[in-house]
């Protein structure tokens, strides 16, 4: 194998970083295929700005990573209901609460963020000393 082929080789492997700088969230079936892509890809996922509601599903990634200026927003996941107004599913938020690293579930559970269609927000900090690892 030549210079050639063992460069454009390990370029043609090689994984760019995802970034989020801003999510508003959306649904969570989308958000769970995204989810296994990224698993299956292998690339690092960097969380660097505003990640909400099913945004915040990407802790639980392998390869996340928060930088410094993000904020993560949490509320309770919701359906509509016959009058079309939101509200909250216990499906959901167990979907939802599945894809959480074991301290996010627990921060997430005493701050009781599923009661409420409010957000919870979570800082870069508060995510790091849950075990979420820093973006270098």
């Amino acid at each position: 194998m030549n210079l050639l082929s063992i460069f454009a080789s390990a370029f043609l492997s090689f994984s760019a970083p995802e970034n989020v700088r801003i999510d508003p969230g959306g649904s969570i079936a989308d958000r769970m295929q995204q989810i296994e892509r990224i698993e299956k890809s292998g690339t690092q996922f960097r969380i660097d700005g505003m990640c909400i509601s099913a945004c915040t599903m990407y802790l639980g990634l392998k390869s996340v990573c928060v930088a410094p200026r993000t904020v993560l927003g949490f509320h309770s996941s919701y359906t509509q209901s016959p009058l079309g107004r939101p509200e909250p599913s216990k499906y959901g938020n167990a979907v939802v609460m599945s894809y959480y690293p074991e301290k996010i579930r627990k921060w997430v559970q005493e701050k009781k963020v599923f009661d409420s269609l409010d957000l919870t927000p979570m800082t870069a900090e508060e995510a790091w000393d849950l075990g979420i690892p820093k973006c270098d």
